[in-house]
């Protein structure tokens, strides 16, 4: 399956299938191969380079470096692409100028990726693609994985909802304006009330742990 070129990456799914990347062939074209734990197979070929593969933790997986060159102008964009079933398609609009060189995700599913692409000022970024739909409003309950937060918004009472594996995690709600932490605690159940009748109309941040990606915005009344 590998006979040319070498491995550069690797990404295993939650079911066991494992994915490796850059297995080059005697065309100069690049695949992304499964291993389904019987057999490998090519579940995509790319041409000039396809060098990383990204499993998150729902089993979604990315691939790097899909490219589109434009004919007027000569330039070319790399991006990221999904495999949805048998099917990649474009994660984003990342259209970066340059390679791609890793790939990470957190628990929510949000993918990052850095690489040698430079944004206008010529500096070297970190992109972040967000797989969940968002919105300008900042409303509706959170059900995300095992964690929900609600009613949004808000009055008196906001509730948390874990599962096992989050009791002993801590929180703290903080002002959005001034992120000032206003009320902490550990969630010590499955089901854990905040009492945010005192705090004044605006939105906050409720975050769970040491981690700024698990932080939700929710408005108080």
């Amino acid at each position: 399956m590998f006979n040319n070129g070498g491995i550069t990456s690797l990404g295993v799914a939650p079911n066991g299938n494992v994915y490796a990347a850059n297995g080059q062939q005697s065309s100069s074209q690049y695949y992304i191969a499964k291993y389904d734990g019987t057999s490998w197979s090519r579940i995509f070929t790319a041409s000039p380079i396809a060098s990383n593969v990204h499993v998150d933790a729902k089993g979604t997986v990315y691939a790097d470096n899909f490219y589109a060159f434009n004919m007027t102008t000569g330039s070319v964009t790399y991006n990221i692409s999904k495999l949805t079933g048998t099917t990649w398609t474009q994660a984003g609009a990342l259209d970066g100028n340059s390679v791609i060189i890793a790939m990470t995700s957190d628990k929510k599913g949000n993918l990052f990726a850095a690489g040698a692409f430079r944004d206008t000022n010529n500096n070297t970024y970190v992109a972040e693609y967000t797989s969940a739909t968002t919105t300008a409003v900042v409303a509706g309950n959170y059900l995300d994985n095992n964690i929900k937060i609600y009613p949004n918004p808000t009055q008196n009472i906001v509730s948390i909802d874990i599962d096992a594996t989050l009791i002993g995690t801590s929180y703290s709600v903080y002002d959005y304006t001034t992120a000032h932490s206003i009320v902490s605690g550990t969630l010590s159940d499955l089901h854990t009330s905040i009492d945010v009748e005192h705090l004044k109309a605006g939105i906050y941040l409720v975050q769970l742990g040491d981690n700024a990606k698990n932080a939700f915005k929710i408005m108080k009344k």
